[in-house]
């Protein structure tokens, strides 16, 4: 690669998109002012935030160094350039190439990891001119997926072996991969809305202090008063600037959860719901709603080969939900007569599984003359999972089956089962 298939860039912008919650750093060519976006997590948007104002102001506070410049400093390196060279999906990577002494090292890294060093070390950047000429033909700022047929490599590959376009795209599949099967934490309603309040009141939800919270009485800094909406007791906020006359309407509920938050955090206690989606687990029953979606999930448990019967017992034991041959009756009396279906046993019990849910999925067959009674469902094979609320799926098999198709059909009743708590953990009414 020649100097004349390099443009070279500078760090133009940071722009945050409100409605698109999209954090973007902006490259620009000085000589045609071309733009390049380059998409952002929030964090690192901070980051390059901090390290652009310390740079640019001579008066700013200075940074204490990160890791990686301590690093490149006891080893007596630093940051020669940063060339833009490759497009993995929606990504740009970058080649980054240190000097140590007369020592030359190359390192492909994302390039919104690279931006951050470049901020910090003052270094070059540039970009190859095809890469810049053909940006418009992708969206850089739409929401990222893998290329087609991309997998993750299988265990015991060795990265070495692999092409550098390979491995780049080997590991944005596998980021991709994490990104989309982590377990996301769901902020509660009222935790939502106490964050759009603190916008409100004071520009962003970390302009104020714990110290000044504290001392926040949410009454009265909301004007908060008790009106009557279609016939129901609500409380009304007024949201600052109060020129613009905004509100917000609640139900008591929530603004008792509110007050009750910052009452203890006032009083230097901990505050509750450490848990909240474990909190909202129905006792007993299922809504309507609920009923009808639980039941859509038993009956795509059903249509698969190795699926017999599939139910959902209440913490009270009953089935509340069911799909299979087998009647409602037969089934209860199969769950009211069966021992190891009453509870979780200390050696059972391993790390939370959802979302801060301690739970606990059992997988094993058990083998066993068939049932005397023909209505009662066969226990060659079944699949049994329970969450700590008392909320338990049984699955029974057609038949004893391979331990690699018992393997798969796992996979997949796990996927439900999650599903299920997830409508489980739904609040009655936000």
């Amino acid at each position: 690669m020649t100097t004349a298939d390099l443009i070279t860039l500078h760090l133009d912008s940071l722009r945050y998109v409100p409605f698109t919650r999209q954090y973007l750093a902006i490259l620009r060519d000085s000589a045609s002012r071309q733009m390049l976006p380059v998409p952002l997590t929030e964090a690192e948007f901070n980051t390059l935030e901090v390290a652009l104002h310390t740079r640019q102001d001579a008066n700013a506070p200075s940074v204490p160094q990160d890791l990686t410049q301590r690093l490149l400093e006891s080893f007596g390196t630093h940051l020669q350039q940063v060339v833009i060279n490759a497009l993995v999906g929606q990504i740009l990577y970058a080649t980054a190439t240190f000097k140590q002494g007369a020592r030359v090292r190359s390192v492909d890294m994302r390039l919104a990891e690279a931006l951050v060093l470049v901020a910090r070390e003052d270094a070059p950047i540039s970009i190859t001119r095809t890469l810049l000429e053909n940006k418009a033909a992708h969206d850089l700022v739409s929401t990222t997926s893998p290329l087609p047929g991309e997998e993750p490599l299988a265990s015991g590959t060795v990265l070495r072996k692999l092409g550098r376009e390979e491995r780049l795209q080997w590991e944005e599949a596998v980021r991709h991969q994490y990104l989309t099967t982590r377990r996301k934490r769901v902020t509660p309603f009222w935790e939502r809305l106490w964050t759009m309040m603190l916008i409100g009141l004071a520009g962003s939800p970390n302009a104020l202090s714990v110290a000044e919270l504290r001392t926040l009485d949410p009454a009265i800094a909301f004007s908060a008063r008790q009106i009557t909406w279609d016939a129901q007791p609500m409380i009304a906020l007024q949201l600052s600037p109060q020129e613009e006359a905004s509100w917000f309407v609640i139900s008591p509920a929530l603004w008792e959860k509110i007050t009750e938050q910052w009452h203890a955090l006032r009083n230097h206690e901990q505050p509750h719901d450490p848990e909240p989606a474990q909190a909202h687990v129905v006792s007993h029953a299922l809504r309507p709603r609920i009923q009808q979606q639980v039941e859509e999930m038993l009956a795509r448990l059903v249509e698969l080969s190795a699926v017999r019967t599939a139910l959902l017992l209440n913490p009270a034991g009953k089935v509340t939900a069911w799909k299979g041959p087998e009647t409602q009756e037969s089934l209860q009396h199969y769950c009211d007569t069966s021992n190891d279906l009453a509870g979780l046993s200390p050696a059972q019990q391993r790390e939370p599984e959802y979302q801060g849910q301690k739970g606990l999925t059992t997988f094993y067959v058990k083998q066993q003359p068939p049932a005397q009674k023909p209505q009662e469902p066969s226990d060659a094979g079944r699949f049994v999972a329970q969450h700590q609320s008392g909320w338990r799926l049984i699955v029974f098999f057609q038949e004893l089956r391979a331990d690699q198709e018992l393997a798969q059909a796992h996979r997949g009743l796990e996927e439900i089962w999650r599903a299920i708590l997830r409508l489980l953990a739904q609040p009655e009414q936000e």
